[in-house]
C-alpha cells in the first residue's frame, strides 16, 4: 500500500515539473540559457491566434418539444411517435394496471409504474434511430420510437 502511495506521489511530481516547464500557450518550454559570455537569451513570444467563442441565445439554442403517450385500454397511444433528439417522451399510465416501457434494445427502461404515474424519456441520450418498445408484464403492448 505504501508502494502504491509513493509512486503515486512520484508520478503527480513529475507531471507537475513537466507541466511547469510548458509555456502558457502550450509550446515551447520555457528554458533560459545563459551563454558563456554572460548575455542573458530569453526565449521568443509566439503569436497566438484568437479562438472564437460560439454565442448562444434564445434564437440559436435548439428548440425541445415534450410529447405524450398514453398507456390505456393495454395500450400504447399512439403506438408509433416521431421525435427530435433531445425532446421528451411523456407516458402516463392511465390503466389501472401496472405497466412499463422497455427497450427491446435495452436503450431504456421505466420500471413498473401504477396508474396515473408518469415516465419521462429523454431522448438526448439516444442515437438516432428506430427503437421499439414493449410493457414487459403484457409482452402484447407494443410500441415505436423514432428518433430524429
Amino acid at each position: 500500500m505504501k508502494i502504491l502511495l509513493i509512486l503515486g506521489v512520484l508520478v503527480l511530481v513529475i507531471g507537475g515539473v513537466v507541466f511547469m516547464m510548458q509555456s502558457p500557450d502550450g509550446g515551447t518550454p520555457i528554458i533560459t540559457a545563459t551563454p558563456k559570455s554572460g548575455a542573458s537569451v530569453a526565449p521568443t513570444p509566439k503569436q497566438v491566434a484568437p479562438t472564437s467563442i460560439a454565442t448562444v441565445t434564445p434564437s440559436t439554442m435548439p428548440k425541445t418539444q415534450s410529447h405524450a403517450i398514453t398507456l390505456e385500454s393495454f395500450a400504447f397511444a399512439p403506438r408509433s411517435l416521431t421525435v427530435n433528439r433531445g425532446d421528451v417522451v411523456i407516458f402516463t399510465n392511465k390503466d389501472s394496471a401496472g405497466h412499463t416501457v422497455t427497450s427491446l434494445t435495452g436503450a431504456f427502461e421505466s420500471g413498473i409504474f401504477t396508474k396515473n404515474q408518469t415516465y419521462t424519456l429523454d431522448t438526448k441520450t439516444l442515437a438516432p434511430g428506430t427503437y421499439e418498445y414493449k410493457c414487459t408484464p403484457h409482452s402484447s403492448m407494443r410500441g415505436t420510437l423514432i428518433v430524429q
